[in-house]
């Protein structure tokens, strides 16, 4: 995992930067590791079954850890980019221009409760591309501020 800025183009400068919602992902892990914890007491009487719950539990809650550590999501004036991965990372990206609809949506129980959703940008065209930042906090707040990022006067 570099830094940010060496996945963007000549003459762009990262404006805005922000990852998952860390309310999520401490609900994540708080949930995973209660259940896997109530799951290997209530079966603690069978031989060896609470250490096998207990390393899928921590198994699974490296996992959310290492999605929420290795997923970066950067504007800049030019493009929006999303970064993912540890070992093999991904970074995809849509230029500003080429961006036909951006939507912000807040599911009822994640909005409510950890004021999170999902930033959705497409393109136009018969091979229409999108990219979807998910788990985002706060995502008609972040819509905004990506708006007046975009409509910042830029020096050429």
């Amino acid at each position: 995992m570099g830094r940010l800025e060496d996945y963007t183009g000549p003459g762009e400068n990262i404006r805005l930067r922000f990852g998952m919602s860390i309310q999520f992902f401490v609900f994540q892990v708080l949930t995973i590791a209660l259940g896997f914890f109530l799951f290997a007491w209530l079966l603690k009487d069978v031989p060896y079954f609470m250490w096998i719950i207990t390393g899928a539990g921590a198994i699974g809650i490296l996992y959310y850890t290492l999605v929420f550590f290795a997923t970066r999501y950067f504007v800049t004036e030019k493009k929006i980019y999303k970064r993912t991965g540890i070992f093999w990372t991904k970074v995809i990206s849509i230029k500003q221009e080429e961006i036909e609809n951006m939507e912000a949506n807040q599911p009822f129980l994640a909005g409510k409760f950890f004021n999170m959703g999902t930033l959705i940008f497409s393109t136009a065209g018969t091979s229409a591309f999108q990219i979807e930042l998910k788990n985002v906090h706060d995502p008609f707040r972040r819509r905004k501020q990506i708006e007046a990022v975009w409509n910042m006067p830029h020096a050429l």
